[in-house]
């Protein structure tokens, strides 16, 4: 279910960040339904300085997306919000769905930050709440990080498999 894609989340940054933190100096987290490719993905950290990639938090970014209330129609829920889950009418900004790259330094203060973070089913969302109570750390959006066509050459996410795997 979506509620277990937070906990998973969590997990995986925890786990990252408890074993690997001296193994990358950037971690990819992509969801299970995307590929990568990894030459278009290693080119693109090569271009960044170890600095850069220690302090990445990047993917396709949504800011501050209007809050989805809950309709009478419960066939159209799916990702309807409750006020007492998020008060706000908006989420803060945060990268939704396929990827996200997180530097070695960012994911220490996610991981503590995730523990002082109210729980939300919208990991995406949840990720948002996260990077604010961090007002250093900033989303930063990359054109072209999935995707968009079989013509994309410069892409570094694809959501269909068969897409992906025909087009690169």
């Amino acid at each position: 279910t979506y509620v277990n894609l937070t906990y998973k989340l969590i997990a995986s940054h925890r786990w990252a960040s408890a074993f690997c933190q001296d193994k990358s100096d950037v971690f990819l987290f992509i969801d299970d339904d995307y590929e990568f490719n990894a030459k278009n993905v290693l080119n693109y950290l090569k271009s960044l300085t170890k600095f850069e990639r220690r302090h990445l938090l990047s993917g396709s970014l949504m800011t501050w997306r209007r809050v989805v209330r809950p309709f009478k129609d419960a066939s159209r829920n799916n990702w309807a919000v409750t006020r007492y889950e998020v008060p706000w009418s908006r989420f803060p900004p945060y990268a939704w769905g396929t990827a996200t790259f997180v530097g070695a330094d960012v994911l220490r203060e996610l991981v503590v930050a995730e523990a002082y973070t109210r729980f939300l089913w919208v990991d995406d969302a949840f990720m948002g709440f996260v990077a604010a109570k961090l007002p250093h750390l900033h989303f930063q959006s990359m054109k072209g990080f999935y995707l968009e066509s079989t013509n994309n050459q410069k892409a570094l996410i694809a959501h269909s498999p068969l897409r992906f795997s025909l087009g690169w």
